[in-house]
């Protein structure tokens, strides 16, 4: 039985009627209901059922007179099929009507039968306009007679339906909901066009009907509502509209009625119509994705195409709702993601709204607000506003990095060379001319490839200062960038280059150089030189040398050759155990040079020598005291020195003649004749072991190698 009922509802139906015209002859008169029949055109549904074909169904009221008495009569249905005039070899039984008991006089019967039964088997309506008529059999219950009454005239078959019109279709200005084609509508009046319309004078007329079930459920007259008049076509497309729809889903067809009360039905549309308006979104929450500052939650941001989510206040959103979004007033993007993932029937909790490349291009603060719109096209309140701002303004790059003096380890404080390099040593860098109002963070960048660190820069700060360690023996090459709180990235700034520098140059050598080694000896590092000059050897140019006064600096001096003479600054009298060390220009210290050479410092001046005497030998004449001689090469005798530590210079006649005393005084003769004879004078140096002098009292002698004259004779 369920399949049966299934079978039924499943038939698409074709109204099918006939001519009938003609009038009832002999005792009787018949009214054939043409718009209540029906021309079943079944499927099969299922692999146990049959398929039918063009299986008519009829239902026909005769009134007849009865004037004797009979039990039952039948009627008849008579098809002239091979059209030889023979109506009743053709006949076919349209339904019977049994009258039970008997009856007496003359009596008229009306009796309503259906046929059902017509033997029309094939899609070419093989019947269609045959003759027929219908006749009333008697037959007797007690005598078993039978006659047969012609009921009616002679008629025509009329099968197959007109046309079949296309379904209608909801013009696209009245479809108002998320797509043109969705026949989601709010509005009460629609048009519809109907097309592949009959069109002959006044043969065909159309209209609008609204059927009870989907299109996947059979239909009966009695199901459908005619929404408009039928009216004439007078053209094979044609709008059909109807002012008064009102919410809910509408299920409609167009049907097209022909001369002989046929009909043929379109398809079916699903039409719905919501005028209810979907409630308010809440504000709209910028995606963290989108959000491009350090802080995801600032809705500040340099991203033109920035995905929000929108959330409705009540209920859900369907999922072929729109989401539109608008900046300060204009409408950004119409855009509905819902939508593409292919659930327009889903109900969803939350919705993300993406705006389009182009559509957003000034940097600026919008109040950014969204509306629903729903599948028929009904629009919510708007939701309340987002404070958002773009920004895509890249901000100025920072000054240079700059290397802390304190960590610039080398003699010079800016050529950025350092030896801290070690796992342990810290080096600092500093970033300046941070000035713009929105940086949010500042970072360093090491060889181009390296963040060595991020910092969120406070307010008000206009630099910062990193703190970098562990950096290998190599020249490094530091940038600095900036990004403020849209996440704009600046241009790097200008490269310092910083080199790490650990390895130490080579030990040097130290010595007095002679020239300032004063005195007796040249060797003995004493000197009354108190700028003495260091010659130091074992160097690297562009190094600088360090001296150390009993391992205090004294001074240093930048090296440009592998040996260099040096002259320090004026030392004290005394001892001074000098040493030095070479720094290279990252800082790194050599060993210090050995052996440490003592210089001794001595610029007092010795003690006053006696002035010369002329020895008695060398005063020739008849008094030897008298300093007049002819001795060219006299000898002197000179006292108050000291023996091996003082030098005694013998200054006469410029000659300079020195010796070493050995004892308290000294003799000296003058090594070379003196001339011519005349008075000369004479006197002596001192001269200490430092090379410090003190010159004596000087004498006047007489050289005289004349020979006297030769006197009178007596």
């Amino acid at each position: 039985m369920l399949r049966l009922i299934s079978n039924i509802l499943s038939i698409v139906l074709i109204l099918m009627v006939i001519q009938l015209r003609a009038t009832v002859t002999q005792s009787g008169s018949s009214d054939l209901e043409g718009n209540t029949g029906w021309l079943y055109d079944y499927s099969t549904l299922g692999s146990n059922d049959t398929t039918y074909l063009n299986n008519t169904v009829y239902k026909a009221t005769f009134t007849f007179d009865v004037t004797d008495n009979h039990d039952s009569y039948f009627i008849y249905l008579g098809t002239d099929d091979n059209e030889n005039g023979n109506y009743l070899d053709d006949q076919a039984s349209w339904g019977t009507y049994v009258k039970s008991g008997i009856f007496s006089g003359s009596q008229t019967i009306t009796a309503e039968a259906l046929y059902s039964t017509l033997d029309d088997h094939n899609a070419d309506y093989s019947n269609d306009d045959k003759k027929l008529k219908f006749f009333v059999r008697r037959r007797g219950t007690f005598d078993a007679n039978t006659d047969t009454l012609e009921l009616s005239g002679i008629y025509e078959w009329h099968l197959e339906p007109p046309q079949a019109p296309v379904t209608p279709d909801l013009q696209s200005g009245d479809d108002t909901g998320t797509s043109s084609t969705d026949n989601e509508t709010n509005l009460s009046s629609l048009n519809f066009d109907v097309s592949s319309l009959p069109v002959s004078g006044t043969n065909f007329e159309v209209q609008l009907t609204k059927e009870a079930w989907s299109s996947n459920y059979w239909r009966s007259s009695n199901t459908s509502t005619a929404l408009t008049a039928l009216t004439i076509t007078t053209s094979t497309t044609m709008t059909l509209q109807y002012d008064s729809f009102s919410d809910g889903t509408w299920y409609l067809r167009a049907n097209v009625k022909d001369q002989y009360g046929s009909i043929s039905y379109s398809g079916n549309r699903t039409v719905h119509v919501d005028t209810q308006a979907p409630s308010a979104p809440n504000i709209l929450d910028l995606k963290t994705t989108s959000d491009t500052g350090s802080n995801t939650s600032d809705n500040k941001t340099n991203d033109q195409t920035p995905t929000f989510t929108i959330t409705p206040s009540s209920g859900n959103i369907m999922g072929d709702d729109i989401s539109r979004v608008y900046f300060s007033g204009t409408v950004v993007t119409l855009t509905d993601s819902i939508i593409a993932s292919g659930s327009p029937n889903n109900q969803y909790s939350s919705d993300d709204i993406t705006v389009q490349t182009g559509e957003l291009t000034t940097d600026n603060e919008y109040q950014v607000y969204a509306i629903f719109i729903d599948d028929a096209g009904n629009a919510s309140s708007s939701s309340d506003s987002l404070t958002f701002t773009l920004d895509t303004t890249e901000p100025s790059s920072p000054a240079k990095p700059d290397l802390e003096s304190s960590d610039d380890t080398g003699f010079l404080t800016t050529d950025n060379l350092t030896n801290k390099g070690t796992l342990t040593d810290d080096i600092q860098l500093t970033i300046g001319s941070l000035t713009d109002s929105d940086i949010d963070s500042v970072y360093l960048v090491m060889d181009n490839t390296d963040t060595l660190g991020r910092i969120e820069l406070g307010v008000g700060n206009t630099s910062y200062t990193f703190t970098v360690n562990g950096l290998s023996e190599a020249d490094h090459t530091f940038k600095a960038l900036v990004k403020d709180d849209a996440g704009n990235e600046s241009a790097d700034s200008q490269g310092l280059s910083v080199t790490i520098d650990t390895t130490a140059s080579s030990r040097p050598t130290l010595d007095l150089k002679t020239s300032s080694d004063a005195g007796r000896k040249n060797d003995d590092n004493l000197t009354n030189d108190d700028t003495p000059t260091m010659t130091v050897e074992n160097l690297s140019a562009s190094d600088s040398v360090i001296f150390y006064d009993n391992g205090s600096s004294i001074q240093s001096s930048l090296v440009n050759a592998a040996s260099m003479d040096i002259t320090l600054n004026q030392l004290e009298n005394g001892s001074h155990p000098l040493t030095v060390k070479a720094e290279d220009p990252a800082g790194n210290f050599s060993l210090t040079s050995t052996p440490t050479v003592n210089v001794r410092i001595d610029t007092d001046p010795p003690s006053q020598p006696d002035g010369p005497d002329l020895k008695d030998a060398s005063d020739t004449g008849h008094a030897n005291n008298d300093d007049n001689t002819s001795d060219t090469t006299p000898e002197f005798t000179i006292g108050s020195v000291t023996a091996t530590i003082d030098s005694i210079v013998l200054n006469i006649a410029g000659q300079t003649i020195g010796q070493v005393p050995t004892g308290s005084s000294i003799d000296i003769t003058v090594p070379l004749s003196i001339s011519p004879d005349g008075n000369y004078t004479v006197y002596a140096t001192k001269i200490d072991s430092a090379g410090n002098t003190t010159d004596g009292s000087s004498m006047t002698i007489t050289i005289d190698t004349e020979d006297p004259s030769t006197p009178a004779a007596p």
